[in-house]
């Protein structure tokens, strides 16, 4: 994998030989370090972070974990801009959930507080439904004295569900039109 990915500049072909040998053996410093390299180019940005995710799980490495979970927020932000709706509301699922696990690991584990309030920041409006995710908002709010953000943020979340309410009602509307 190193001679395909330095030598060949083949990291098409040699992700797979850095996958396979990090599935076996997590802790292996060497795969590693080509997976982190992997994380410098575009095309494999994703894949990689996807690769030292689990790494950095099964290694309790929690900051390293958020790192690796942000690149992936970052590559799911840049795939949501293309696709078909369908891709697209399964791209907005897997973000709601990439942002509650960051803010949870940053609070509960990196006690960020200002980390998770930003991550929070992005889920509420996203997500306008979510009780628990606005509750902690709420808290870390107060707790940093950020109250002018949580008034920002609650009202774009208040926007939010307005706007996806309304579309639930005309298309519930559309449906009874059309029976």
């Amino acid at each position: 994998a190193r001679i395909q990915l330095d030598r060949l500049h083949q990291p098409q072909r040699a992700v797979s030989h850095v996958e396979d040998v990090l599935r076996e053996r997590p802790n292996d410093y060497e795969a590693r370090e080509l997976a982190e390299k992997l994380l410098e180019i575009g095309s494999m940005r994703g894949r990689a972070a996807r690769m030292l995710e689990s790494v950095y799980e099964a290694r309790d490495e929690i900051r390293d974990l958020v790192r690796v979970l942000l690149i992936r927020l970052e590559e799911i932000d840049a795939n949501m801009q293309s696709g078909d709706a369908a891709e697209q509301s399964g791209l907005a699922d897997e973000r709601k959930d990439l942002l509650r696990r960051i803010a949870e690991l940053r609070v509960d584990r990196l006690h960020d507080d200002e980390g998770a309030f930003e991550t929070l920041a992005l889920l509420v409006p996203s997500d306008p439904f979510d009780t628990d995710a606005r509750e902690r908002l709420l808290e870390i709010g107060r707790r940093t004295n950020a109250h002018e953000r949580v008034a920002q943020v609650l009202t774009a979340s208040a926007d939010a569900a307005d706007s996806s309410g309304l579309r639930r009602s005309e298309e519930h509307t559309s449906e009874l039109q059309s029976h």
